[in-house]
């Protein structure tokens, strides 16, 4: 006679055994990762090459990890991002290897810290998070999320620059773009007096998949004790 106890106990574990197989198919199935390759240029000579790892999550970005070499292919620094969903204010790790640079983003809940030991200095400071506010290393992700609404018209965003510690109002604008497969945004500072003494940052992204095509404005990290401006084309 069979045991209907031990019976209830294997189906009842089968059930959960496949209860969690379908739930990482799933989760797989949403996620995906792409690999962007691209070379740091400055008056069209290379002074660095990225490599990015970007994942995916329902079709919005989850994280980056990208590692950055010289021209002899030796690792020179790094970064770690990883987004949350309902803002863009991420948890993230920089360094610049070379000059010993770094900084960091941790949030918790709507509380943010940042810290850097920039040029030998030691600075911390916390923020309260606000709708409208990203850090320089989450612009990608606001323009990917929100493409068609800022393909239509500027956005205004509170954009943290971890070097300076500085909120800083930026315009993002969809530009006129001679190739029609190619969408062009600008970003430079909503004060007209700190226009004077920036230059205008483009991202190019392809229409279509919105992925990043081209980027040209401040390198992260410092060439010859500078931060310089570059042209990086991705593949």
């Amino acid at each position: 006679m069979l045991n209907t106890a031990l019976i209830f106990n294997f189906i009842r574990f089968v059930s959960f055994r496949l209860f969690f197989v379908l739930i990482f198919f799933l989760i797989t199935s949403l996620a995906n990762a792409e690999t962007l390759i691209g070379e740091a240029k400055h008056k069209n000579k290379t002074i660095y090459a990225e490599n990015h790892e970007v994942v995916y999550l329902k079709n919005m970005l989850k994280s980056i990890n990208s590692e950055y070499f010289d021209t002899k292919d030796v690792k020179i620094g790094f970064r770690q991002i990883d987004f949350p969903e309902n803002h863009y204010m991420p948890n993230l790790v920089f360094k610049d290897e070379i000059h010993n640079d770094t900084y960091s983003l941790t949030i918790d809940g709507l509380k943010g810290n940042l810290k850097s030991f920039i040029d030998d200095t030691k600075r911390s400071t916390d923020f309260n998070i606000e709708d409208n506010m990203v850090v320089t290393d989450s612009i990608s992700k606001y323009i990917h999320d929100n493409f068609s609404f800022v393909m239509s018209e500027p956005k205004v965003v509170k954009c943290l620059i971890p070097r300076s510690h500085r909120f800083i109002d930026i315009v993002i604008k969809n530009e006129k773009s001679e190739n029609k497969e190619e969408a062009v945004f600008s970003l430079k500072p909503k004060s007209s007096l700190l226009r004077l003494f920036t230059s205008k940052t483009l991202i190019v992204y392809n229409i279509q998949t919105k992925q990043l095509k081209k980027y040209i404005g401040p390198s992260n990290l410092k060439i010859n004790d500078k931060i310089l401006n570059v042209e990086i084309d991705y593949e």
